[in-house]
């Protein structure tokens, strides 16, 4: 009887293992949080987290340029799906860059430098891994102003067209899982460029510069130049923090956006020493911040994201989320490690000058 019990038990605890360990795999997070959200969802309608100047992790003697602490793999386990990369045409190809820097795979200024192809890399191998999300990639040529760019850059996505949705047009959801989206702000596409193979098209991409109000309102258009609809941006890059929060961001998040258009929320600001010492205020404001979970708050991009922050805008998802549907396996990416260059040292220096930065 005893040897019967005992069998039983050990058949139960098993069970329960089992259950536990399919419950652990399949729950909610950084890499599998679109999984369980409806088809039938327009893109526009996702509470969907992600980064601005989101190569800028490694920048030789980037102290005012850096914008991130994780690479792009680290950043889509983390659950980021909005991708702000900035370009520049150099000896015929297309470098992530922010303003007039390189951003590169390590730090110092002889680490190499990131390349549009890297980034297309680790977003197809984050796909490959958890086919059930997308990634939108919002482009802008960020310095100099080259006619190869906008060939180019359709050369890269034509390369693989089943990675790419490159139309002119907001798709739902499902249309798109497994896949890159375009988004664009050419600053004058070339003739060739069409809405076939252009992207989302927001070449009309406000500047806000001015310190004074908060979201803009602006036409978005097929690229013969006839009305498609409209979206709406927040990207006040020059207020100091403390406004950047009260008069930009907060403004934001109370808006009631329109259902199907897209609504760009830039958390980041220029202002300041440095984009981190002003992101340490403003992504604690975000962690205090009572989201409504049925909401939709659009692209909420921010400097130094981290998990907690990305999941306080994913789930935020509730009014689309798909009951009958079991989150996907969650597969992060893996992170391969920074190759460093000269001046490797004086990253450690700034991360000191920061902690006692905050401490005052």
């Amino acid at each position: 009887m005893k040897k019967v019990i005992c069998i039983s038990l050990s058949i139960v605890i098993m069970l329960s293992c089992a259950v536990c360990s399919f419950a652990a795999k399949n729950e909610i997070d950084g890499c599998n949080w679109m999984s369980v959200i409806k088809d039938d969802t327009s893109l526009a309608d996702i509470s969907m987290p992600g980064t601005h100047d989101t190569a800028a992790t490694y920048l030789a003697l980037g102290i005012k340029a850096r914008c991130q602490d994780k690479t792009i793999p680290e950043q889509l386990n983390c659950g980021a799906r909005f991708l702000d990369i900035r370009l520049s045409y150099k000896k015929h190809d297309l470098i992530a860059v922010h303003n007039f820097i390189s951003c590169r795979k390590g730090s110092g200024f002889t680490a190499p430098k990131l390349t549009f192809s890297d980034i297309v890399m680790s977003c197809g191998e984050f796909l490959e891994n958890n086919p059930k999300e997308c990634i939108v990639v919002f482009v802008k040529e960020d310095f100099g102003s080259k006619a190869e760019f906008d060939e180019l850059l359709i050369k890269y996505t034509a390369k693989n067209p089943m990675l790419w949705y490159s139309e002119n047009r907001i798709p739902n959801l499902g249309e798109v899982r497994g896949k890159i989206v375009l988004m664009n702000r050419f600053s004058k596409p070339d003739p060739f460029v069409n809405d076939e193979n252009g992207g989302i098209n927001l070449t009309n991409f406000p500047n806000q510069g001015e310190n004074e109000g908060s979201f803009l309102i602006s036409n978005m258009k097929s690229f013969s130049g006839n009305m498609i609809s409209t979206y709406t941006v927040q990207d006040r890059y020059n207020y100091p923090k403390e406004e950047k929060w009260s008069k930009a961001v907060v403004p934001t998040f109370k808006l009631n956006k329109i259902s199907g258009e897209l609504l760009i929320n830039f958390l980041s600001t220029a202002n300041g020493l440095s984009p981190e010492i002003n992101a340490i205020y403003i992504n604690k404001k975000v962690a205090e911040y009572k989201f409504d979970k049925n909401k939709c708050y659009g692209a909420v991009l921010f400097d130094f994201i981290d998990a907690s922050l990305a999941k306080q805008i994913y789930s935020c998802n509730a009014s689309v989320i798909d009951s009958k549907l079991a989150p996907a396996n969650s597969v992060p990416s893996e992170v391969p490690e920074p190759e460093h260059g000269f001046i490797r040292f004086l990253d450690g220096l700034w991360e000191k000058i920061i902690a006692k930065k905050v401490q005052q």
